[in-house]
């Protein structure tokens, strides 16, 4: 039972933390790092949120719930989706300030232990849009939490209503989702329209994901690891903008938009800030989202990530020479 709790806790804390009111972008910065490689073997997932200095975070307790049939979930975008006939209790993390109604419950745990982050803000490329355009009614980033913490008693549930939701509604903007429990992490990307693909996270790998999609080669045949959509190849082939390697396809260089300075930025900074042996280069071709590593990371190590500005390289933040020519990881104005 400690040991449950303290599994808990811990995969919690960033969550808790990172969302310190920062500002300088409409962006955010994801953390994962396996139980593998974390120094008290426990898993962390977290992110920033690089919205305003003026955005306070809060605590919200919302006590579970029974409803009847018929009862539905409204959200100030446009998104209806059906309520369980009972909820859990769950604690969330919104903006102080609530801009027309949006409650954003970007981050929170309920009492099965369940914790995610939803809203890292990613999109597709032109091609993948033409073919399968976001949806005026799908579910909002802000939403998510909202709506699938409280139903969900594991990460795996998690990504089922979640695909359920894009099958059915589809999404108003593309974006990065992070879902954990005592056993496993998953990570989904919500690529276009209706178009994801979710994996069981390597317990022996750290991430770090700016505003990107960051999935490269998947096996859709290992269901046991892999949730996707149904037509994520078969709309990729007929739209002529599929990216096969190896018999499998590749995610990102089928769906991403071409990396971005500031994306990039961030990948070679935080990649190479928790593993200093790395020295991956900032103009690689690519970058994966499964880092191997030979280190521990520490919850402190993951705080620091949060506020790094690339102290001690060329690409230092603080310096005059490079304001506005980078991007941090840890904004500050």
């Amino acid at each position: 039972m400690k040991e449950h709790v303290k599994k808990t806790i811990t995969c919690l804390l960033v969550a808790i933390f990172i969302f310190l009111p920062v500002g300088e972008a409409l962006a955010c910065t994801g953390l994962i790092v396996g139980p593998g490689v974390s120094a008290d073997g426990n898993p962390i997932i977290g992110r920033t949120e690089d919205w305003s200095s003026s955005y306070n975070k809060t605590l919200k307790v919302t006590e579970a719930k029974t409803y009847k049939e018929g009862d539905m979930y409204e959200d100030v975008y446009g998104f209806t989706y059906p309520m369980p006939e009972k909820t859990y209790k769950y604690v969330s993390i919104p903006d102080g300030y609530q801009d027309e109604g949006d409650i954003f419950e970007a981050a929170g745990w309920n009492e099965k232990g369940v914790t995610m982050t939803a809203t890292v803000t990613a999109t597709a490329n032109d091609q993948a849009l033409a073919a399968d355009p976001l949806t005026d009614t799908g579910i909002y980033e802000s939403s998510v939490v909202s709506v699938v913490l409280p139903r969900i008693a594991t990460a795996r549930e998690g990504v089922e209503v979640l695909a359920d939701i894009m099958d059915t509604k589809g999404v108003q903007e593309g974006a990065i989702v992070v879902i954990a429990d005592q056993n496993e992490i998953w990570y989904m990307e919500l690529l276009t329209g209706h178009q994801y693909v979710a994996v069981k996270y390597p317990e022996d790998t750290y991430s770090v994901f700016p505003n990107c999609f960051m999935l490269g080669r998947v096996d859709l045949s290992d269901t046991e690891n892999v949730v996707a959509s149904k037509d994520l190849v078969n709309l990729a082939r007929e739209g002529g903008f599929l990216v096969e390697e190896e018999g499998m396809i590749n995610v990102k260089k089928t769906y991403a938009e071409p990396l971005s300075s500031g994306c990039r930025d961030r990948l070679w900074g935080g990649i190479n800030f928790l593993d200093k042996d790395k020295q991956i280069p900032h103009g690689s071709e690519d970058f994966d989202l499964f880092q191997k590593t030979d280190k521990k990371i520490s919850l402190k190590d993951a705080m620091e990530f949060q506020r790094y500005r690339y102290e001690g390289t060329d690409k230092d933040a603080n310096l005059a020479e490079n304001h506005g020519k980078v991007r941090p990881i840890g904004t500050v104005e």
